[in-house]
């Protein structure tokens, strides 16, 4: 809108309208954004945060962030530096270390045992300020039920990267969102077709994004849209994250390998450690 003014007071917005309507004294301290757009703070809601993220977010416009893979205690820190003014950075809403079965695959994953491992475990996340709880690639349903059930209990959601059990059955255990649009190729893939994930990644991790990726090209159209009305119905949310995965799977893969490397060239952006997402 042309000739627009935004009034804050302190930290919220006051007002929105013309230069005619909003009350300007001279008191007033203006910013003048002549020729420029000015638009809400974006909102990341699939992030593994890092320590050197927080400036690159800001500079982007992204203001807030859920982080789906920390040391709870790590991440909780983070989060209160950002808050307190010692550190520069997004608001940072969490879900602490991911979930999974023995053996726990990175250091932040805690293998759940038995059921009165996994209440437990919810508890302690929610004890340490978890906005909801992740549940990651080989929690099976027999696992899954019990932290929906305790999570739901305390009030919180469930969200999961699915890979050992369909996103049919993860929302029919109460799953209340799936991570990289997970466990949707299971779940819609004709009876006939099958991808070995776990082949893969003992050969190449690479592959194994790769071919992950490509299998959406693979779903029954009539399944597929059976899952969504189901998930819908649910109310299960679906966080795609396929803007990032495509550039795996796509033919111009070389095209942004060299971009990729061009970047990491630059001296500017020297304090990014090289590693896989």
């Amino acid at each position: 809108m042309n000739d627009s003014v935004v009034i804050l007071h302190g930290d919220r917005i006051a007002s929105v309208g013309t230069r005619r309507s909003s009350p300007i004294d001279a008191t007033t301290e203006v910013v003048d954004l002549d020729g420029r757009y000015l638009l809400p703070g974006l909102i990341d809601v699939h992030v593994h945060y890092f320590e050197w993220m927080g400036e690159l977010f800001l500079a982007h416009g992204v203001t807030t962030v859920k982080d789906v893979g920390n040391d709870i205690a790590w991440i909780s820190q983070a989060r209160d530096e950002i808050e307190s003014g010692a550190a520069r950075g997004p608001r940072i809403y969490f879900t602490g270390n991911g979930l999974d079965i023995p053996p726990p695959r990175r250091d932040h994953f805690i293998g759940i045992e038995s059921d009165d491992m996994a209440r437990r475990v919810v508890n302690v996340l929610h004890e340490g300020g978890a906005m909801a709880i992740k549940v990651r690639e080989m929690m099976p349903i027999e696992v899954l039920r019990p932290i929906v059930d305790e999570a739901h209990r305390l009030g919180l959601k469930v969200t999961g990267h699915l890979r050992a059990m369909r996103a049919g059955d993860a929302a029919e255990a109460g799953i209340d969102g799936l991570e990289h649009a997970s466990g949707i190729v299971q779940s819609t893939l004709d009876p006939w077709l099958k991808i070995d994930l776990d082949t893969l990644e003992r050969i190449d991790v690479y592959a194994k994004y790769v071919a992950e990726r490509k299998a959406y090209s693979l779903i029954s159209r009539s399944r597929g849209e059976a899952l969504i009305a189901d998930l819908a119905r649910r109310g299960v949310a679906l966080i795609p994250t396929m803007s990032g995965w495509w550039r795996m799977a796509t033919d111009r893969i070389e095209q942004f390998r060299d971009e990729d490397a061009a970047i990491a060239a630059d001296p500017a952006f020297a304090g990014i450690r090289e590693e896989l997402p």
